[in-house]
């Protein structure tokens, strides 16, 4: 994984003070502390509004196209997408993502999507997730043009993100978790690589 952008930089690291006990003193004279993840829609208004502020500064600096195209050059390989090495390739990506959101904003962390909150909806895509006052709606080619990214231009060039909810797979259910948390044996729950499948996967990576 040698592309991947340099997230600490020297400047950030003369500002920093490490303590002998191991604790980072941030420039602001606060103790780093650790982050604590929550669902998208659990945050508050302000911690969204300060999430949604941070991504748009990654944008504007370039660091965000960076893990983009990282992440889409291995959007073909079968072994960080539909292979053996998804988990702990998306878990390095995610936590080097939070990493660059936290050197803009160290109180952020990283949200996720639990996405079983959504099974349960008779249509899952109008999930409230899709709406303008969160992550935004989209047009009928997939577009997306409310909310707070929609001006963002793809590294692709492409002048919307292009997200097609709905178009392929289901939300996770109770008992899909329940049955992946009650397996022993990896080969239970992750598939071996398939070449042939992924080149298809491929076209879901456009962000």
């Amino acid at each position: 994984m040698n592309n991947w952008p340099l997230l600490y930089s020297r400047s950030n690291r003369n500002r920093r003070k490490i303590q002998k006990n191991g604790v980072c003193i941030l420039p602001n004279g606060r103790p780093l502390k650790k982050a604590i993840r929550k669902e998208y829609r659990m945050m508050s208004d302000k911690e969204r509004e300060r999430f949604h502020a941070a991504i748009i500064h990654l944008k504007r600096n370039g660091e965000f196209d960076k893990m983009a195209i990282i992440h889409a050059q291995f959007s073909i390989s079968g072994g960080a997408h539909s292979g053996p090495a998804f988990l702990p390739w998306h878990r390095e990506f995610m936590k080097r993502m939070e990493i660059a959101l936290r050197q803009i904003d160290p109180d952020l962390s990283l949200p996720y999507w639990d996405s079983t909150l959504d099974s349960h909806l008779p249509e899952p895509k109008d999930a409230v997730l899709w709406t303008e006052g969160l992550l935004g709606t989209t047009d009928q080619d997939g577009h997306v043009v409310t909310g707070d990214f929609a001006d963002f231009v793809t590294f692709q060039n492409h002048p919307h993100i292009t997200r097609k909810v709905g178009a392929q797979g289901l939300p996770f259910r109770d008992s899909d978790i329940e049955y992946v948390l009650a397996q022993h044996r990896i080969e239970k729950v992750l598939a071996h690589t398939a070449p042939h499948e992924v080149e298809s996967f491929a076209s879901l990576f456009i962000a």
